[in-house]
Parts: C-alpha cells; sequence; structure tokens
C-alpha cells in the first residue's frame, strides 16, 4: 500500500560543488547508484534529511530494496516502499524453463508491461 505524505518545497537536486553565493554550481538531479557505488550512502543520507524523513513510517534506508516516489504538482506524493513487482508479460517463440535468459531474439510478442504511474 502506497503511504501518501507532503512536502513544503519542491526539491530540485543537490549540490555537486562548493559555491559561494553568485558563483555556478553543478547541480546532480539525477543519477544511478548501485549497492558498491562509494557515493551510495551520502546519497542516501542527503535524501533522508530532505524527503524520506517527510514520509511516515519510512523504514532505515538498508531495509529498502526498491522505491519508487511520486511527487505531485501541488506538493503531495505517494512512495512505494518495497511492493513493487515490475514483471512484463511476454510469448516466446521457443519454450522456455523457470529462471531460464530470455533474450529479445526469444521474444514473439509483448502481451503487458505495467505501469508505474500511480492513479491521480
Amino acid at each position: 500500500m502506497p503511504v501518501s505524505f507532503q512536502i513544503q518545497e519542491r526539491l530540485v537536486g543537490f549540490a555537486g560543488d562548493i559555491a559561494k553565493k553568485g558563483e555556478h554550481v553543478s547541480v546532480i538531479f539525477r543519477e544511478l547508484l548501485g549497492p558498491t557505488d562509494t557515493g551510495l550512502v551520502d546519497r542516501l543520507d542527503q535524501l533522508h534529511s530532505c524527503l524520506f524523513s517527510k514520509i511516515p513510517g519510512f523504514p532505515d534506508p538498508s531495509l529498502v530494496s526498491q522505491l519508487t516516489i511520486i511527487i505531485n504538482p501541488d506538493l503531495s506524493g505517494l512512495a512505494y516502499i518495497n511492493e513493487l513487482e515490475i514483471r512484463a508479460k511476454v510469448r516466446p517463440n521457443r519454450a522456455v524453463t523457470k529462471g531460464e535468459s530470455v533474450f529479445v531474439k526469444d521474444i514473439a510478442n509483448i502481451d503487458s508491461v505495467p505501469s508505474l504511474v500511480a492513479p491521480l
């Protein structure tokens, strides 16, 4: 079940450098970090202080394996924490067994891919 929350200001990103007033600074507004990236813990700490702490009952970040956060124009939001299982339904053009790798060349047709967009 998604968790509702409200934020007071729209987050743009994180400063990538140190800058004085009026100086240029890079802003990290999206990135992909994996479990072995050295910056992952710092980024999770930054996200906790500005966003995760606004979500009621947000678990310790070490317990989060899947996370999708949707922030609406009115700054209300929904957090899906450890509950999204994304599986496409396809028709293979050959016999397959459970756990076996499926490649693009093995797909005859894509029947469905679930949407991650929450209803408004």
